[in-house]
Parts: C-alpha cells; sequence; structure tokens
C-alpha cells in the first residue's frame, strides 16, 4: 500500500489515512518493525513528519505460518494471504483441515473468516477472505462485477503471443475442465501478453475477467500452450516440480472505507 502525501503531517497521521481501520498501536508496530518507508527510507518514529508530496510505502505483513500460508495484510474486515502451491483454498470432500481457510479459522478463532475467490491447489499467489457478512457481501458484488483486478504470472509451452481466450467451460463427472457450449458450460474470459521469451518456455501475463475452476490452465492447453509443471492439462514428459501458475497481484475497494487496496507478490518462478 502506498500514498503520495497531500500536505505536512505527521507520519502516523498519515498512514491512519491510508489504513484507517487499523489502531494507531498496529500503525505504530509497523513502524517498529520496518514496514513504513519515506520516499524510499525506512522510517524509525510514528511522530516523523512527512513532507508534502514525499511517498509513504507500507511493506508487506510477511507473517508466515507453519503451513507456508503467509499473512499479506490484515484489518477487522479481512485478510489477505499468499498461498503457497500444494495447498487447499477451501475445504473439499477429501480434506478439510489442512486448507487456507482452515488454517485462517483456527488462527483467528473470534472472526468469520469466509473466501471471497479460490486458487486452485497446484496455483501459488494472492487471496482475499473477509472477516464478516457485511465485508463478505460486499466483495462477492465486487467480484460478480468483474471489479476485483486479479493478475496472474504463467510460463507456458511455447509462446501465445498476445490476446484474450473466450470459451465456455464445463465440468465432467471426473472433475476434469473441458471446453463446453454457451448452454452447458460457464463463459471463461483470459486477458494475456507475452513478458518474457525463452528457448521452449514463455513469461505470460494473465488478467482474469471470470475466475472458472482450471480457466487459465485449461486455455493456455486448448491454445498449444500449456503451462508448465502441469501435470493434469500439460504436456507429457514435463519434469518441472510445480506448476507455473502464481496470482501475483489482488486489488479491490476495502469493503468499509472504500479505500483501493493494492497487494503484490513475486511469481517464485520468475
Amino acid at each position: 500500500m502506498q500514498i503520495k502525501s497531500a500536505k505536512r503531517i505527521a507520519l502516523v497521521e498519515l498512514l491512519a489515512v491510508l489504513a484507517p481501520d487499523s489502531s494507531k498501536k498496529t500503525l505504530k508496530t509497523w513502524i517498529e518493525k520496518g514496514r513504513v518507508s519515506v520516499d524510499e527510507k525506512i522510517a524509525k518514529r510514528a511522530d516523523q513528519i512527512v513532507e508534502e508530496g514525499q511517498m509513504v510505502l507500507v511493506g508487506e505483513k510477511r507473517l508466515s505460518l507453519k503451513s507456508g500460508l503467509i499473512i499479506v495484510y490484515e484489518d477487522r474486515d479481512l485478510i489477505v494471504v499468499d498461498k503457497p502451491a500444494g495447498l487447499l483454498s477451501v475445504a473439499t470432500v477429501k480434506e478439510g483441515f489442512q486448507t487456507a481457510h482452515a488454517i485462517l479459522k483456527r488462527n483467528y478463532p473470534k472472526r468469520n473468516v469466509i473466501p471471497i475467490h479460490r486458487l486452485d491447489k497446484d496455483t501459488s499467489g494472492l487471496l482475499v477472505f473477509s472477516c464478516h457478512e457485511k465485508a463478505r457481501a460486499d466483495l462477492k458484488r465486487q467480484l460478480e462485477r468483474r471489479e476485483i483486478h486479479r493478475e496472474y504470472r504463467a510460463r507456458v509451452h511455447g509462446d501465445p503471443g498476445k490476446g484474450t481466450w473466450r470459451c465456455f467451460l464445463l465440468e465432467d463427472a471426473r472433475l476434469f475442465i473441458r471446453l463446453s457450449t454457451p448452454s452447458k458450460g460457464k463463459e471463461a474470459i483470459t486477458h494475456y501478453e507475452m513478458i518474457k521469451r525463452g528457448k521452449r518456455t514463455t513469461l505470460i501475463k494473465c488478467t482474469l475477467e471470470t475466475g472458472r475452476k482450471h480457466q487459465i490452465r485449461v486455455q493456455a492447453a486448448e491454445a498449444g500452450c500449456p503451462i508448465v509443471g502441469d501435470s493434469k492439462y500439460g504436456q507429457e514428459g514435463d519434469l518441472a516440480k510445480r506448476l507455473h501458475l502464481h496470482a501475483v497481484e489482488l486489488s479491490f475497494l476495502h469493503p468499509i472505507s472504500r479505500k483501493l487496496m493494492r497487494f503484490s507478490s513475486r511469481a517464485p518462478f520468475e
């Protein structure tokens, strides 16, 4: 999170504008832990004066739980996490204990933690959870209206270039996602473009309009450019140790304060 100071003001007061749902005690803790910088210099004191035009940046909390789940941001209304590959977002018939949702509920027993969206088990990156019904309803509404920005990095075989994947997806009896028709499937839209081309693979940026199960994985495979490390939809003989798909950017309006919230996470395979 960052903000450009519009006037001469004490640092803690400016942070209160940036994060109105956080207490001053929390804001001072951010400063003490070296999470706050002013014009790229780490701040040392809460009463430090910020001059007009100076840029204040709050870095990630990076509180890592034993599961590998990282708490990027939290306040009384929501929690943003960085999920590792191999961890489910929510419970399934086979697994209900070791999921991002279950872990947060155990760590925040007094909050009504609810997932707003999901990531596949093998996909890593940013996820947001609400902490009460009002926040859930607002964030879900933003999601349905396609107002939550979700950007991914993927390393794919080949080079898909730049464009938009549009199709309809349907989950079959084997839990396999495949192409379908408008009457049976759900619309899936992904915008993509090349970031860096290698000898055999390409790093691409993917921006979601919709968030269907396995959406990017299926669309990339159908385009002839499966994601590196995709054991379900990918190339035979792909020996990559993990799926090269990571949710790198997440932004939305805070459900209570209406402030724009922006978060980023670097893909481990970049």
